[in-house]
């Protein structure tokens, strides 16, 4: 545990070359440094030394910030020791402070844990061999293709409105339910995409303000041909998209993305690298920031049965790829893992000179779980760096109900560890 802002009384004193301590006049800092006890227990401690006091003894802070200090029985510091040196110095804290403090915390299941200092000994691993609580989850992962059936028309009904001074949205297909959805308080535009050949949700999320500009033009640049992709905006939409997005919009075949204004309620369906089924726009001429009520937007749109299709997405893939073409049938917004003609594989040179600072090979954890287009995004770019090899990566689960997350991982052949999470939002991060 590190606490920092404890009031230590200090000696406060300069290094010199001999271990001595002498005065010197200069600039106090503050040095963060590990104490290691009698007892070989560690505690994290700040002490205020002069700016000077390195130089002396010929180290740099960088040096020594990364050292420990020994303290005795009384709490007195008697060296510091930076790699292979022994440098004799005499600090001192309030030992006693440490013993009245404590940390409390509430757990998962409402209770108050309170932990103090005075009887508080160093946790490891070991400690939680036991926990069955903490064992991997194992989740057994279907890879058939998804029945496309015999083509069937496909009803859509999309409509936004506001409601009890909320935005509300309802996206209607032949395979879904037609239940209204609260928006997110943050959301102000929602994206649903659909296999036309199964029916099936693809692809189910929200933009908010802030990212709109940031993520929409990039989410729907990585949608797969042919899918249906429904966007509504609700009353909520207050700060419509920069000119660049407007473009990028009227380039796929929108017309209204040019005359969005504030809290203009708007939906569009189109077929992604095709053209515009359907696309209604109802603005806010009298101004929902006057306390009227905007008249509901309800877009329906009818396709007629599509084609008989071949069972995989990608003929041209590889026979032993069953992993992605499974993957990139059910799930979307995932570009170039889903290519049909240039898509990504990692591929890492095999031989790669290590330069002269390269110190060791370090293994990366990532820890994930409902965000798989980030966590791609990520992946993708560790992949392909130099050095990286993929047994160096693994990526913890925050439970078996993320399949999609799941499945990337499986998919992009990394070691990964599923765990049956518990509590909520911070309990169930440290956890």
């Amino acid at each position: 545990m590190y606490c920092s802002g404890w009031a230590f009384p200090l000696a406060v004193a300069a290094l010199v070359g001999n271990g001595n301590f002498k005065a010197v006049e200069g600039r106090s800092m503050k040095l963060s440094l590990t104490v290691m006890q009698p007892d070989n227990s560690t505690q994290a401690e700040e002490f205020e030394v002069d700016e000077k006091s390195f130089a002396n003894v010929g180290l740099t802070y960088d040096q020594v910030v990364v050292g420990y200090a020994r303290a005795d029985d009384r709490g007195n510091v008697q060296e510091i020791v930076v790699g292979d040196k022994h440098i004799p110095v005499r600090l001192q804290y309030n030992k006693a402070s440490l013993n009245t403090t404590s940390f409390s915390f509430i757990t998962v299941n409402q209770t108050m844990w309170t932990v103090s200092l005075k009887n508080f000994t160093n946790i490891t691993v070991e400690d939680f061999e036991e926990d069955e609580t903490l064992r991997p989850v194992e989740v057994m992962l279907d890879w058939s293709l998804p029945e496309a059936g015999d083509p069937q028309p496909m009803a859509m009904v999309l409509t936004s409105a506001a409601r009890h001074n909320s935005s509300m949205v309802s996206v209607r297909h032949n395979r879904s339910n037609d239940d209204w959805q609260l928006v997110p308080p943050e959301a102000v535009l929602s994206l649903r995409v659909v296999n036309p050949y199964t029916q099936q949700a693809t692809l189910t999320t929200h933009f908010t303000t802030d990212l709109v500009d940031l993520e929409l033009e990039e989410t729907l640049s990585k949608l797969t041909e042919e899918r249906i992709a429904f966007l509504i905006a609700y009353p909520s939409f207050s700060s419509p998209f920069g000119a660049p997005v407007r473009d990028f919009l009227s380039l796929l075949g929108s017309f209204a993305a040019q005359h969005l204004r504030p809290r203009d309620m708007w939906a569009w369906a189109w077929r992604v690298g095709g053209s515009t089924l359907g696309e209604g726009l109802v603005t806010n001429i009298m101004g929902a920031a006057n306390g009227k009520v905007l008249p509901p937007l309800h877009l329906e749109v009818t396709l007629p049965a599509p084609k008989w299709k071949e069972p995989k997405l990608c003929r041209q893939w590889p026979d032993n790829w069953n992993k992605r073409q499974h993957f990139c049938e059910l799930y979307d917004g995932y570009g170039d893992l889903c290519s049909c003609s240039a898509p990504f594989i990692a591929s890492i040179p095999a031989n790669i000179t290590k330069p002269e600072m390269w110190r060791e090979d370090l293994g990366v954890v990532i820890m994930a779980s409902s965000r798989p287009h980030y966590l791609y995004r990520l992946l993708r770019q560790l992949m392909t760096q130099p050095g990286v090899t993929l047994d160096q990566i693994m990526v913890s689960v925050d439970g078996p109900e993320y399949l999609e997350t799941i499945k990337l991982v499986n998919l992009l052949g990394l070691k990964y560890q599923i765990h049956q999470p518990e509590g909520d939002w911070t309990p169930r991060i440290s956890r």
